[in-house]
């Protein structure tokens, strides 16, 4: 795909959790949104005020990450769907 994210943007793809034979089907909205995810590319950061970058977090491509629950965007691409995430709403990156 040829999307390169901008900002603090990281495009990830997002790890659904599992789903146990047996399980009440919720509606869409009930369930719960993923919070983890494989980083596939990382934006290069937010421009400040003073027209300086301030750093993204330290993840690289590859890496899997937690985030904020509610912090996923999709958005529609001409190749699909594309997901992205705040630098701010990052957890932690799984080691």
């Amino acid at each position: 795909m040829s999307f390169r994210p901008l900002n603090n943007y990281i495009q990830i793809n997002p790890v659904m959790p599992d789903r146990k034979v047996g399980s009440i089907m919720l509606a869409q909205s009930a369930q719960a949104q993923p919070t983890q995810g494989v980083v596939l590319a990382v934006g290069p950061g937010k421009v400040r005020e003073d027209l300086t970058l301030s750093p993204m977090p330290d993840v690289k491509e590859g890496d899997v990450v937690m985030f904020t629950a509610g912090s996923l965007k999709a958005l529609k691409s001409t190749e699909g769907t594309v997901f992205l995430i705040e630098g701010e709403t990052l957890l932690g990156v799984e080691a």
